[in-house]
């Protein structure tokens, strides 16, 4: 039945009749023919397996070990899916896709590089303003669900798997960090794709240089402000009561609603005087005007149509910038 057919100097096993290669003997039952390990031509390509009954290892895929697909795609405990094959002159490549190799489970190298010589680049441009993007991910903490048997394709249960058809429950009992495939399409598309037109995948290398300029960014801002304390200091002296100065708005952190308290002692006509919130790009958020413009007042402040994270609050008066400080919506 092509149990081993044998012509010059070529070999082939298989394929009248299901048939594989089997290596190692297999001494929890001596009595059968299995062996510990299979090698096979098998669903598009060479797979190293382990033959029944030794596969019956809890928590690993013992129909795919190690595959090598027809089309070059290499999985380690599991099938490689092909995916979307597509043509790709970069780096001199043919054809590419993203996922060549399929690793099902985790992996560790000393170090891992990737190609980023600029004589490969094109179209190169500074990476602008992406704090405020970044302030919109929402980091999660979670476990993978489990996976059974019966939630595989038809196309992914073997003749081997028909041998032990019951459910076997992979729990993952790691707490992981991270975000969802589904928020990172949306904020940065360039990081976040599918993996067998299904399930979501990020790129979380792609966000160390959007990391690194978010920080170069707040930086900034922070000498801005640095600069800004070091003015007011010289035109007030925040520790007498008698000079137009803010206090720390309560509470703070908040949610909802806080009060900004303020004193104004100024020696000129008051014609006007406000208080202004920005984000921490200097964006004017909201202006509240203040009815009376002399002596020491309070306000209440709804900053429900606001986003969580840290604001800057200043008071003006007669168009002049005499104090501000920095706020926290949120926990």
């Amino acid at each position: 039945n092509g149990i081993l057919k044998i012509s010059g100097i070529k070999a082939q096993i298989g394929y009248n009749s299901y048939n594989y290669l089997g290596l190692g003997f297999n001494p929890s039952n001596p009595s059968t023919s299995q062996s510990q390990w299979g090698i096979e031509h098998w669903d598009g390509g060479l797979n190293f397996f382990k033959p029944f009954p030794s596969y019956n290892q809890p928590g690993t895929d013992p129909n795919f070990k190690f595959f090598i697909h027809d089309m070059g795609f290499i999985g380690i405990n599991g099938k490689p899916n092909p995916g979307r094959v597509r043509s790709c002159g970069f780096l001199g490549l043919s054809t590419c896709n993203n996922f060549r190799l399929q690793i099902f489970g985790n992996a560790i190298a000393n170090d891992w590089y990737t190609f980023s010589d600029s004589a490969i680049k094109e179209n190169v441009i500074n990476i602008q303003t992406v704090l405020p993007n970044l302030l919109k991910m929402k980091p999660i903490e979670y476990n993978y669900k489990p996976v059974k048997l019966s939630d595989k394709t038809s196309s992914e249960v073997t003749i081997k798997e028909e041998l032990d058809s019951t459910d076997k429950p992979t729990t993952d009992p790691k707490r992981r960090y991270g975000f969802t495939a589904q928020e990172v399409s949306r904020i940065f598309p360039n990081l976040a794709e599918e993996f067998n037109d299904s399930i979501g995948v990020v790129n979380y290398m792609g966000f160390i240089p959007l990391l690194v300029r978010g920080l170069q960014e707040q930086q900034v801002i922070i000498e801005q402000l640095k600069q800004e304390v070091q003015e007011l200091k010289g035109k007030t002296v925040y520790t007498d009561v008698d000079k137009t100065k803010l206090f720390q708005n309560n509470p703070n952190p908040f949610r909802g609603t806080t009060t900004f308290t303020y004193y104004i002692d100024e020696s000129t006509n008051v014609s006007g005087a406000v208080i202004e919130i920005r984000n921490i790009m200097g964006t004017l958020q909201n202006s509240i005007t203040l009815g009376d413009k002399s002596g020491l007042g309070k306000i209440e402040f709804n900053a429900e149509n606001l986003a969580e994270g840290y604001y800057v609050y200043a008071l003006k008066v007669n168009g002049n910038l005499k104090d501000s400080k920095m706020l926290l919506i949120g926990e």
